[in-house]
């Protein structure tokens, strides 16, 4: 007898499919702005005036002469104030001195240090002539002129990472001394910390 041989296929199918992927390698930044610029882009100038000292006008040492940041300039005392049949006046009303503040992050607050009371001598070196003694720095942001800053108040820069300020200051003067023609110069410390 025959037997029918039966043969057996088996097919087997295998599916062999990929994943489509993609990868991508991310990054992160951060920049680190630990130092603050400051410069002096105008110096404070008093101007040009007249310090009279004779027998009809006496020095007073309270005088003050006081240049705002915004360049107004007042006067207390007889100093500085020329009397009614003086030929004597106030020839240029000063300058403040400005400062640009650079390179801080947006809106970093910095304390002001100003330091105070340096003294403005005749360039001639010469010890008999009187000193002007500078104080009562006081500063004000270009942008909002009301504000005023003094020694150890809080300014805050802008989105940039800038701010433009405005110094002035008040000097006194030396009441028994002679004050001779000239340039009178001094300095003064301007520090900002964070």
């Amino acid at each position: 007898m025959c037997r029918p041989i039966i043969f057996s296929v088996l097919s087997l199918v295998l599916y062999s499919g990929t994943v489509n992927a993609a990868s991508v390698v991310g990054s992160a930044s951060l920049t680190v702005q630990n130092s603050v610029s400051v410069n002096q882009t105008q110096a404070i100038d008093f101007g040009n005036l007249t310090i009279n000292r004779s027998s009809s006008y006496l020095l007073d040492n309270n005088s003050t002469l006081r240049l705002s940041p915004q360049g107004k300039l007042t006067s207390t005392g007889s100093a500085f104030i020329p009397s009614k049949n003086s030929p004597h006046e106030i020839a240029y009303l000063g300058s403040p001195a400005m400062f640009s503040v650079t390179n801080t992050a947006p809106y970093i607050d910095l304390t002001l240090d100003i330091s105070q009371y340096s003294q403005l001598v005749h360039t001639s070196g010469y010890e008999q002539n009187g000193k002007l003694h500078l104080s009562n720095l006081t500063a004000s942001s270009t942008k909002n002129t009301h504000l005023q800053y003094v020694s150890g108040d809080i300014i805050t820069t802008d989105m940039t990472g800038k701010i433009e300020l405005a110094f002035g200051a008040s000097i006194t003067i030396d009441s028994d001394k002679d004050y001779d023609d000239g340039l009178y110069t001094g300095t003064y410390s301007i520090a900002l910390h964070y």
